[in-house]
């Protein structure tokens, strides 16, 4: 593995443990063993690891909702698409932990997670409307409720990190968890 490769395994280690604020580049840098100036010269800055990060994030999951070419979908295809979301959230909960502060302070990252959660409602909307046509979720109604059901499942999913924060409640694997219930439970 290269060092650009470590840094950012590296930094999604630090991140997700504590703050985005409490990490450095310099922390980053002494965990990895390497001088400042190496990962200057792979990265410019805190910004541009995040981003790299996100990247990476963005295009694992794109890599997940697939559904089967071979086959209609089934109950079994949609949790395996809410486990797998999940999951790479778990991976880079850090980016749903400071969400908000991270895109107030770093445009380009905005405008980036602004062109993820828009593909990612246009596939969620064109997921629950094969899963509906398929017998594997309710029927939907109209556009309306379709974009209801869009809404509240990406609610779920983005912010489910914060609503355990703001309650109080550890975020460990078990708490995160009842998130994937719950989105079984909407989707049903």
């Amino acid at each position: 593995m290269n060092t650009k490769q470590k840094i950012l395994e590296t930094a999604l280690v630090l991140f997700n443990q504590e703050s985005i604020n409490q990490v450095t580049t310099n922390h980053i840098a002494a965990t990895l063993g390497i001088s400042p100036g190496n990962l200057y010269y792979h990265y410019r800055n805190k910004e541009d690891i995040i981003r790299a990060l996100f990247n990476d994030f963005d295009q694992r999951t794109e890599a997940i909702f697939v559904l089967p070419e071979d086959r209609l979908p089934n109950l079994s295809d949609l949790e395996s698409l809410i486990e797998a979301n999940f999951e790479i959230q778990w991976q880079y909960r850090f980016l749903f932990r400071d969400l908000l502060g991270l895109l107030r302070r770093d445009p380009e990252l905005e405008m980036t997670y602004r062109q993820h959660r828009q593909r990612g409602f246009e596939g969620n909307r064109e997921l629950i409307r094969i899963f509906a046509a398929n017998g594997v979720i309710a029927p939907i109604k109209d556009d309306n409720d379709l974009d209801v059901l869009t809404r509240l499942i990406w609610l779920v999913s983005d912010f489910w990190i914060s609503s355990l924060e703001l309650g109080g409640e550890p975020i460990t694997q078990k708490t995160f968890q009842l998130g994937v219930a719950l989105l079984r439970r909407i989707a049903q």
